[in-house]
């Protein structure tokens, strides 16, 4: 937005006005030669390369330098969001001759005429005139070229420099809008940080970067630097990146396409007397990732429903049925990360059942059954956790054989006789009291 758009500054002593109403101070702008007002209304035109509404500032080149005011253009005449609270021009390539010249003033060569000499001669003599000073001579004795004494302050020397870098993904800082890099800089022999703008990051990014990296088939991304000195000490960097200006919505769906998909097969770190996650210990729990679960997920039900959408499950009718009429005001959903799995709850008219069922297993549906009070779902919920336990340790057989547990097993059928979900829920809604 704005990019390539073309404006008017006009200049006025030591105000740089974009509009009628807007301008900002001469002397925060950074000019070369230190010029912090202009002598003689001035106006330059000039070309947006990049407009950072985070900061507030606009970096411009100048296409054209004139003398006295300008109308604005029509664009600057109305209220323009690109103006509202700017705080800063900056500009690319300054042709520090025509910065002087309408700045200073127009400096020109004109004719002096001397009274005529003892001869009678009427001798021409020539004078260095700036049209901010009045030069008075009454005689001139014999021709030379006069010129006037000025006071100009004594400048550091301004320059900037362009150069490339390339940084690894893993060694980016993600930020709110930004990521931020460390670049290697050796036209200058020094390491500088920069940031990158784009308003699609968010610092939650930092912990699944290696998707990124995964996606743009790169260990490193380029960073292009444009880099304002004085002297020898950096004032200003502008960093662009063609990786992170590529990242967008359909770009961040994609890396959480892949981030999903490899979500059942991840490792994982669980307590030995723990089996039942919520969905923020779910992630919590993933060994290569620190990943937010809040990054892609308001809740649960969401993270299931693209689990089912984007692996592969022979579940699929099962679990979104299991989904729609779990009680998720009452209990959270638990996950289980061997075998990969879900504990529902769903509520009847007389009891609450609490409902495992596996993402891609032939292993039946269990379905545990107990009063319609709180502190016995938690207490049922805890003992189902202890029966996973003993699963994953002994085996089904060993709590089938040895469990005097009111519960039910209902099982898939696979073959092509029947439709397999549809005799499933039938058998599961004739135990749902």
């Amino acid at each position: 937005m704005f990019k390539e758009e073309e404006f008017i500054i006009n200049f006025l002593e030591g105000s740089a006005f974009v509009s009628d109403g807007k301008s900002i101070a001469v002397e925060s702008m950074n000019l070369p030669l230190g010029i912090k007002s202009f002598k003689s209304p001035a106006h330059w035109l000039c070309r947006i390369i990049k407009y950072m509404p985070e900061e507030k500032n606009i970096f411009a080149e100048i296409i054209e330098y004139h003398h006295d005011h300008s109308a604005f253009l029509p664009f600057q005449e109305e209220e323009s969001e690109l103006f509202e609270g700017l705080s800063m021009i900056d500009f690319r390539g300054i042709n520090t001759s025509k910065l002087l010249i309408t700045a200073k003033g127009k400096k020109e060569i004109k004719p002096f005429k001397s009274k005529s000499n003892e001869k009678g001669d009427d001798e021409l003599y020539l004078v260095s005139v700036y049209e901010d000073e009045i030069i008075n001579r009454n005689t001139v004795s014999e021709p030379h070229l006069f010129i006037p004494h000025i006071d100009l302050p004594i400048h550091k020397t301004q320059r900037t420099i362009r150069c490339e870098c390339q940084v690894a993904w893993k060694d980016l800082k993600f930020d709110f809008g930004a990521v931020c890099a460390k670049c290697k800089v050796n036209k200058i022999d020094s390491r500088i940080e920069v940031k990158i703008y784009n308003e699609h990051l968010r610092v939650e990014f930092d912990a699944i970067k290696n998707y990124f990296s995964k996606l743009f088939e790169s260990k490193k991304i380029k960073i292009n630097l444009t880099i304002s000195l004085e002297d020898t000490r950096v004032i200003k960097v502008y960093a662009q990146s063609p990786e992170i200006d590529k990242i967008n919505p359909a770009i961040i769906e994609s890396v959480k396409f892949e981030l999903i998909r490899d979500l059942p097969k991840k490792k994982f770190i669980s307590p030995i007397d723990k089996s039942l996650f919520t969905m923020d210990e779910y992630f919590q729990a993933a060994i290569d990732t620190t990943l937010n679960a809040g990054t892609f997920y308001e809740n649960e039900n969401q993270l299931l429903g693209d689990l089912l959408n984007i692996t592969s499950t022979r579940h699929y009718k099962n679990l979104r049925f299991l989904s729609e009429h779990h009680s998720h005001k009452i209990m959270k959903l638990r996950f289980v990360l061997k075998p990969f799995s879900f504990v529902f709850l769903m509520e009847g008219a007389k009891a609450y059942h609490i409902v495992w069922e596996t993402l891609n297993t032939e292993e039946a549906t269990y379905v545990w059954h107990t009063d319609k009070h709180i502190e016995e779902l938690k207490r049922m919920l805890r003992h189902v956790e202890e029966i996973i336990n003993t699963v994953k340790v002994q085996g089904k057989s060993a709590y089938i054989q040895s469990s005097d547990d009111q519960y039910h097993r209902v099982y898939h059928d696979y073959s092509n006789l029947v439709d397999g979900f549809i005799k499933w829920k039938g058998e599961l809604e004739s135990l749902l009291y």
